[in-house]
């Protein structure tokens, strides 16, 4: 009985950049460790399988089980990652598949001694220039001699694809760069709290409220909190777990939602984010700011993880 084809890899390269390029700066930006947590597990999944993996309710359930983490966190940071181009939109949109060019460029690279190398189903890569074996669906690459093998390097890896670039795409020079990723301003923060109308219900619950009407009290109470100290939630998901920490506390001193302001009075207001990328003009709201030239952004250092510190070299 033959013995059947290996589809996946038991170990992939992986760019010694990857947490500095555009889209994993985002991406940790945005969910911090969290984020590169589940991008890392993904590309794991990924690999695992070959080139591709779907996902499906059983993968989410799978991944929030390993990395200890909510399935609705997981699906916003792929939702994040498939915007960002970290993953191809349109097999997302279209098959709910995760899978890129670089991701297939890489697989390839990996699997180029095989006999057979199977890549029927969703595949981007349609500059690579290889031979289709009828037979058995895939790509030939005999290496029984050394002159086949040469052949096999050259044949097998003739495609158009931004070299060394982070897992995730290409730089196709005519589709138009993404925007920088900017954080929510307080403004938007405090629409997106009061809005997230079935959030307000785990929130609630979670911090033992028995009256509804004072979750969007909180929330009111909180972004007063953020203007008047000068803190600024990196993403909306990031303002929604510093809310809960937030809020807790002060139950925990005995404060109501009907307390009054919960800010230091007359302070600035930092909703207005033009400062936090111009270099020359230093913040002075409360904390250790400092200019990170690779982001392009002041950044507080008091709420930085000591990942973070390190990464911006702090």
């Amino acid at each position: 009985m033959a013995r059947p084809e290996k589809l996946g890899l038991d170990y992939f390269p992986l760019d010694v950049d990857i947490f500095e390029s555009d889209k994993m700066l985002a991406i940790s930006g945005e969910f911090a460790v969290k984020g590169e947590i589940i991008t890392l597990r993904l590309l794991c999944e990924i690999y695992r399988n070959g080139y591709f993996v779907e996902y499906s309710e059983l993968l989410k359930n799978k991944l929030a089980r390993l990395s200890g983490l909510s399935v609705n966190l997981i699906d916003e940071v792929i939702g994040k990652l498939v915007k960002y181009g970290f993953f191809d939109e349109s097999v997302f949109r279209e098959h709910y598949v995760l899978t890129s060019k670089g991701i297939q460029k890489r697989y390839l690279e990996a699997v180029k001694r095989r006999k057979n190398i199977l890549c029927e189903h969703y595949w981007l890569l349609n500059g690579v220039n290889v031979d289709i074996n009828p037979a058995s669906k895939g790509v030939n690459v005999d290496i029984s001699t050394q002159k086949k093998r040469k052949e096999s390097k050259v044949k097998n890896i003739d495609y158009v694809d931004s070299a060394g670039a982070p897992d995730g795409g290409d730089n196709d020079p005519s589709v138009p760069p993404k925007p920088p990723w900017n954080p929510p301003t307080l403004d938007e923060v405090e629409s997106e709290l009061l809005s997230a109308t079935i959030w307000h219900g785990d929130f609630g619950t979670s911090l033992g409220m028995s009256d509804p009407a004072d979750v969007p009290k909180w929330i009111a109470a909180f972004v007063r909190f953020l203007r008047g100290t000068g803190k600024q939630p990196s993403s909306i998901s990031d303002a929604k777990t510093h809310a809960h920490h937030w809020v807790r506390k002060q139950l925990e001193l005995g404060k109501t939602a009907d307390s009054g302001p919960l800010a230091p009075p007359n302070q600035p207001d930092p909703s207005d984010n033009s400062w936090r990328f111009n270099k020359s003009v230093k913040p002075h709201f409360p904390g250790d700011w400092r200019w990170i030239e690779k982001l392009g952004r002041w950044v507080n250092r008091d709420n930085m993880s000591n990942t973070e510190r390190r990464r911006c070299g702090i």
